[in-house]
């Protein structure tokens, strides 16, 4: 709660430091800023009622049948008497049902022109993305997509849109590309980048990107 009321105080202050016409990107950064609290605030647990479980009463047990007697005329009659005993201990005795276990299913087999035909769409699948992670691009303000400028901007230039378009600008005019990469290796000593960052990463492969359009025009003006 502390965090998020933090980040309404800055999205607050950053409002009132708005002139009378703000621009597009600025009012961009502070509507994703106000997602995320609202992403924070549907993410916050809801407190439940906790029931108290209902015990069954315990069911009284019934009474035992009672036994029968057997007189003392035993001698006089044992054929009854055992057979009156034996029947005695086939009531008591209790059954015992045959416990019929059901056959497992059996998993199907996925035929194998099925895997080699999803194993080639995975293997083109990824030849497609490396092949647009190197395709050369001609401008990187209109290439890089606002979903990455919010990333890139809050953690590679402490949220300040104005340098991080100033530095863009500056990548994109340069004449040539070790102009460009000489001039990325000090933005990233001026502003302390963590290389391993993902947002690090995404402006890389856009900046080599564009670095391969520097190539590709080289070679064309050579034949």
């Amino acid at each position: 709660m502390k965090n998020l009321s933090e980040q309404l105080q800055r999205i607050t202050n950053r409002i009132a430091q708005f002139s009378n016409n703000p621009s597009a990107l600025s009012r961009d950064m502070v509507l994703e800023e106000l997602r995320n609290c609202y992403d924070v605030v549907l993410q916050m647990p809801l407190t439940q009622e906790v029931k108290q479980p209902i015990v069954p009463a315990a069911k009284q047990p019934e009474p035992a049948a009672p036994t029968p007697v057997i007189q003392k005329n035993e001698e006089e009659h044992p054929e009854v008497v055992a057979e009156v005993k034996a029947q005695i201990l086939a009531d008591e005795t209790p059954s015992v049902s045959p416990v019929i276990t059901a056959p497992k299913p059996i998993a199907s087999i996925e035929p194998q022109s099925a895997i080699a035909t999803k194993i080639e769409k995975e293997n083109n699948d990824t030849i497609l993305a490396g092949k647009l992670n190197h395709k050369p691009i001609a401008d990187l303000r209109s290439a890089i997509p606002l979903n990455e400028k919010f990333g890139i901007i809050k953690h590679l230039f402490s949220g300040n849109a104005s340098d991080f378009g100033d530095a863009i600008l500056k990548l994109n005019n340069s004449r040539s590309e070790e102009e460009m990469r000489h001039y990325f290796k000090l933005l990233s000593q001026r502003n302390s980048w963590d290389l391993d960052s993902e947002s690090y990463e995404v402006l890389s492969s856009y900046v080599e990107r564009r670095a391969i359009s520097f190539v590709a025009s080289n070679s064309d003006s050579n034949q």
